[in-house]
């Protein structure tokens, strides 16, 4: 079972977080206090380490800006980014095909060129489904193997 939402820790983007409280003139101490958080909570953020989203919230209304802003990025999943390096590979396969095709007067060069572009984005849009899937799946508390999705 999830952890309620007040529960659940994020990750703090520390340079941004340093950045934002230095921009400002402020010690660790200085921005605790106008969080009204301790000492150790802001020097755990500065470090990288897990905290809570009250604390995200609070050092957001601190620095006056908003939690977004001081949140980690979030890494594009593997199987997307294969997904569409795949896909392009294929388009651009079809691509060259279809021009060699139309260039050397074959018609059915340029046909197969289509067909290498639809293949490859099929793939592509397959491999990036089921990164999706699965990285929905891992957030939800589901397994983290593929064959767990069609189990």
């Amino acid at each position: 079972m999830a952890a309620p939402a007040e529960e659940r820790e994020v990750r703090v983007d520390h340079r941004a977080l340093r950045a934002f409280r230095t921009r400002r003139l402020w010690t660790q101490e200085e921005l605790a206090a106008a969080a009204v958080l301790s000492d150790r909570t802001v020097q755990r953020a500065e470090a990288g380490k897990p905290v809570s989203i009250e604390t995200l919230r609070g050092l957001a209304a601190a620095l006056d800006v908003p939690s977004a802003r001081l949140l980690v990025a979030a890494p594009i999943a593997p199987g997307l980014l294969w997904g569409g390096v795949c896909g392009a590979t294929g388009i651009a396969m079809g691509m060259a095909s279809a021009i060699y095709g139309i260039l050397a007067g074959n018609a059915s060069g340029a046909e197969a060129g289509v067909a290498f572009g639809l293949v490859g984005a099929v793939g592509g849009a397959a491999f990036a489904w089921l990164s999706i899937a699965i990285n929905a799946r891992r957030r939800a508390g589901g397994g983290e193997r593929a064959r767990d999705l069609v189990t």
